[in-house]
């Protein structure tokens, strides 16, 4: 018992709780006392709270994974009988709670890590089921029959969530040296310490086809301000070329390079190759009547409900083109000697003059 509340403590909680005498004693001792507070040091007397118990329940947890038993559901129905969610469950450990999950490609109905795991089709998170669909060991979060509102809200503060988590990769020469490109001078990245590669988790992006890229465009601008803002660049320790530290440096990390290099959008029909998102446009009202069917053009229809908010995203964030003359010279000598004629070619002309009004439009 606290001095404000009684807090119901399971008998497989890692507490012990010494007894009221010893207690009353130990209390009665002066506050300055060294060797009080020597004693308390040692024997981690505290008095109970919730954070005693959520500590305890982390590290019961921690003892579930090394030596599993037949009964996981006691950590999340402990949970579910109390209000801990104004505590930071990350922070206590508590990620690792394990869930009934169903694992895409595999055995359904197992227990997983809550922080490993996400909301599916089954809580009405359609993007996300979406784009992992057929990705294989993606851990979805089960739907209990029951108090279904209270459930999300718990695991979600365990960590379960409805968008793609950005998740170390293993190191690489790869990395580093992309890492490299971006610092300026004769500083390089530590090799100890450079960083492992951030990534969108068990997605490919370059095989991802533009069926799938919609539903994971729309998730990183629904979470963008709250998560994804925060992962698009990280801190480099850097030395100079004979050791020696160096400022740390801020630079893009790979899942965002990626996502502008790799990753194919739909765009509209018209006789444009498709393209890598940063190829793409979103051109004015006259660009767009100039030379509309030259250019990769986003087809933002695709986008449903959240068209406007996907727009604005493009524009301001990954900065497409819309103006004429934002096309390079080589872009120009492209289209001209090669677009152009494999689109319209001689014979086509002579057999129909409306190609050559189309060319002079262009």
């Amino acid at each position: 018992q606290s001095d404000d509340k009684i807090i119901a403590i399971p008998e497989w909680l890692p507490i012990i709780f010494v007894d009221s005498w010893f207690r009353d004693r130990v209390r009665s001792i002066p506050d300055d006392s060294d060797t009080l507070k020597k004693l308390i040091k040692e024997l981690e007397f505290k008095d109970p709270s919730e954070d005693t118990t959520l500590q305890a329940l982390s590290i019961a947890i921690k003892h579930y994974w090394k030596e599993p038993d037949g009964k996981p559901d006691r950590f999340i129905n402990f949970l579910l009988s109390g209000n801990y969610r104004e505590k930071d469950a990350t922070g206590k450990g508590l990620s690792s709670c394990p869930i009934r999950v169903n694992i895409e490609g595999g055995e359904a109905e197992q227990w997983f890590e809550a922080g490993q795991a996400y909301f599916g089709k089954d809580w009405g998170e359609d993007h996300l089921a979406h784009l992992y669909e057929s990705v294989q060991g993606v851990a979805w979060a089960c739907k209990p029959a029951d108090n279904q509102d209270k459930y999300r809200k718990v695991i979600e503060w365990l960590g379960v969530v409805a968008y793609p988590r950005i998740v170390d990769g293993d190191k690489s020469w790869e990395e580093r040296n992309r890492i490299k490109k971006y610092i300026e001078g004769d500083s390089c990245p530590k090799e100890r310490l450079s960083p492992p590669p951030r990534l969108i988790d068990r997605l490919n992006l370059l095989s991802l086809s533009p069926f799938k890229s919609p539903s994971l465009i729309c998730l990183l601008v629904r979470n963008w301000k709250d998560y994804y803002h925060s992962e698009t660049e990280m801190k480099v320790k850097c030395e100079g070329p004979r050791g020696g530290d160096r400022p740390l440096k801020q630079v893009p990390t790979l899942w965002w390079d990626q996502i502008k290099d790799q990753l194919q959008p739909p765009i509209i029909k018209n006789d444009a190759i498709p393209a890598r998102l940063y190829k793409c446009w979103l051109p004015y009202k006259e660009t767009y009547r100039a030379i509309c069917d030259l250019l990769p053009i986003i087809d933002l229809d695709k986008f449903s409900e959240d068209k406007r908010s996907v727009e604005q995203w493009l524009k301001d964030t990954v900065r497409l083109r819309s103006h004429i003359s934002e096309i390079t010279l080589e872009e120009w000598h492209h289209i001209l000697a090669e677009q152009i004629p494999s689109i319209i070619n001689m014979e086509k002309l002579e057999a129909d003059k409306s190609y050559g009004d189309r060319v002079k439009t262009w």
